[in-house]
């Protein structure tokens, strides 16, 4: 297993990529190529209801929704607290998220700077670690645009496994994209 430090690296990397991936699109939709509607990006279980930050919220898993709406002269980021897709509407040119994904049983065994400084609802990605991804892909269709895409960051043992999901929901061109130390860490795929 490796080591956190080299997992912190390897998210910002990842995270890096995936902000990349989303402005090339928005740039192709900004000079002509399709028309701009926005965003949605989560941040899962960043926040307990209330508003008190390192305890899961119980019953619910309550996301830092930021939905960046674009038009030819503005940039506009409007922040919802809800259940995944609860409080979101409209839809998106691209949805973009890095869902817990540590399987339960694993957590008792990170390192002790994750396990017991970052709260257990960012971390916790249920019984395989896929609980967030299965939920994401089966609602986003409602939320895309025709043509917009989903970007998934994920652990680097589960590029197979959220691809697969992404195929059986119909999402097209699904690939896996690798981080700079080469490990699978982003799972995109474009749904029509």
């Amino acid at each position: 297993m490796k080591t956190m430090r080299k997992e912190k690296t390897e998210k910002y990397a990842a995270e890096y990529e995936i902000l990349e991936l989303a402005k090339l699109k928005l740039y192709q939709r900004m000079h002509g190529l399709a028309p701009v509607l926005g965003a949605l990006e989560f941040q899962v279980g960043s926040w307990k209801k209330g508003g008190q930050k390192g305890e899961p919220a119980e019953g619910s898993y309550f996301t830092d929704g930021r939905l960046f709406c674009l038009d030819a002269d503005r940039l506009r980021a409007d922040f919802l607290c809800g259940d995944l897709f609860e409080r979101v509407e409209g839809r998106y040119d691209f949805i973009v998220s890095n869902p817990p994904y540590i399987a339960s049983g694993e957590i008792p065994e990170l390192m002790e700077e994750v396990r017991l400084h970052e709260p257990l609802s960012a971390l916790d990605g249920h019984e395989d670690g896929l609980f967030f991804y299965r939920r994401i892909i089966g609602e986003c269709p409602d939320y895309l645009v025709r043509g917009g895409s989903l970007y998934l960051e994920i652990g680097w043992d589960q590029g197979s496994a959220v691809k697969t999901l992404m195929e059986e929901a119909g999402f097209h061109e699904v690939r896996v994209t690798k981080d700079y130390a080469g490990l699978d860490r982003v799972v995109s795929g474009v749904w029509f």
